[in-house]
């Protein structure tokens, strides 16, 4: 999801699970939030609170491996999505672990650890110095992360700087100067935000220097963080005036310039790009609406077209969630009361063609203090979930096995993702 920008050349960005209100430009409320009403106040409050348990849970050193989302068509009108695979009879057992993917995180100590999630045996793939806010990303056969600490990239010594690891040989290259990474929707290129404004773009497999980008001006990589569509990437507009009036969130195509506009928001969720299409489909909070009851758009980035999401409870959503492998299923997190923070939330499933969203009553989250990710296995059947403790979900029945790996202590957090199956 998009977390407030962060003005400053290599400044540490907000967590990746923050509540999406936009911030000032230097990482800090706008001046006039402290008079601004009780909205931004419980914006910014769980902002707080989210980025103090991801200091605090993983202070240590956490990350995630953001896997790259297979993709088949999702439901839009005159597109249709693909079928997913057959509903298995049980959560996987250890006769499956070959076609299981594996869950992956950063420990207390350190050191990145697997976990197979057929069998919940776990083991030490490499020793890691990642950012404990931003996010670790699968590229190829490559996971890259920010080295707090910094590196040697192009003959001068950056901090932070994004890190390479090979997990078959377990060795690390620095690459280049930045704070965040994320691959292209069609996966050929990995984008490297440097600041809030400038990106490098490195070809998969290509050991050439990477091309530097310039956002346009007024426009930002919210947080450092940064999301890709098939038309480009998101990005948003100043926002010194929020919430009075609240950041443009737009697709900007570094080919040709072209600034598409998507409306205003509270922040967005993420993309899903069908393999070779020209479109993606972006979930996002729209900003018109009354705080916490706050619907998801769906946004096609090629026509502008959207669907509206709504809660069956009435009160909104949390602003997060994970669009499903074949492109059906978009998972999220439901208030649970009209209580603007604090409040608990539950695990929800909607459908992307129609709508519908049926909560998972077993899993459920305290706003503010878990954060909000899911991560789906291949073929959408099953996720993997976080809320009070690991979960793994069938998305069929919504029976939700809470899990724990052997011998590993404390459970998987937020840090974690998947790897998906080679």
């Amino acid at each position: 999801m998009i977390a407030p920008p962060g003005r400053g050349t290599m400044g540490v960005p907000a967590g990746p699970s923050g509540c999406g209100a936009a911030g000032r430009h230097d990482g800090r409320p706008p001046a006039r939030a402290a008079d601004a009403g009780p909205i931004v106040r419980v914006l910014f409050a769980q902002a707080r609170r989210r980025r103090r348990r991801i200091r605090l849970t993983g202070a240590i050193i956490v990350a995630a491996l953001a896997a790259a989302a297979a993709a088949l068509a999702l439901a839009w009108p005159g597109r249709s999505p693909s079928r997913g695979g057959g509903e298995p009879a049980a959560v996987p057992g250890a006769t499956h672990a070959a076609a299981v993917p594996m869950l992956a995180w950063v420990d207390s100590s350190g050191r990145l650890v697997i976990g197979n999630l057929a069998t919940f045996t776990s083991r030490v793939a490499a020793e890691v110095d990642a950012d404990p806010a931003v996010p670790l990303v699968a590229f190829g056969s490559h996971i890259y992360w920010v080295k707090q600490s910094g590196c040697f990239a192009a003959g001068a010594f950056a901090a932070p700087a994004i890190e390479e690891l090979d997990p078959a040989t377990g060795s690390s290259t620095c690459i280049s100067p930045g704070e965040y990474a994320f691959p292209s929707a069609d996966g050929r290129r990995l984008f490297i935000s440097q600041t809030d404004t400038t990106l490098a773009e490195l070809p998969a497999g290509s050991p050439a220097q990477p091309a530097q980008l310039t956002v346009p001006a007024g426009w930002y990589l919210p947080g450092g963080f940064g999301i890709a569509v098939a038309n480009g990437i998101v990005v948003q507009s100043e926002d010194a005036r929020w919430p009075a009036h609240p950041a443009d969130l737009a697709v900007w195509n570094p080919r040709t310039g072209q600034m598409r506009v998507i409306g205003r928001a509270i922040g967005a969720i993420g993309a899903y790009t069908p393999p070779g299409a020209g479109y993606s489909l972006l979930a996002w909070m729209p900003a018109s609406c009354r705080f916490p009851a706050c619907p998801i758009a769906i946004t096609d980035t090629a026509t502008l077209s959207s669907r509206t999401l709504r809660s069956p409870l009435g009160y909104g959503f949390v602003l997060g969630g994970a669009f499903s492998p074949d492109g059906r299923w978009l998972a999220v997190f439901v208030n649970d009361s009209q209580q603007p923070g604090g409040q608990t939330a539950t695990l929800a499933i909607a459908s992307t063609a129609g709508g519908a969203v049926r909560l998972v009553p077993g899993v459920r989250m305290t706003v503010g203090e878990d954060a909000d990710w899911v991560r789906w296995l291949p073929g959408g059947t099953r996720l993997v979930a976080l809320a009070s403790r690991d979960y793994l979900v069938t998305t069929a029945t919504l029976a939700a096995r809470p899990f724990r790996f052997a011998g590993r202590g404390p459970d998987a957090d937020f840090s974690a993702t998947l790897i998906p199956p080679r």
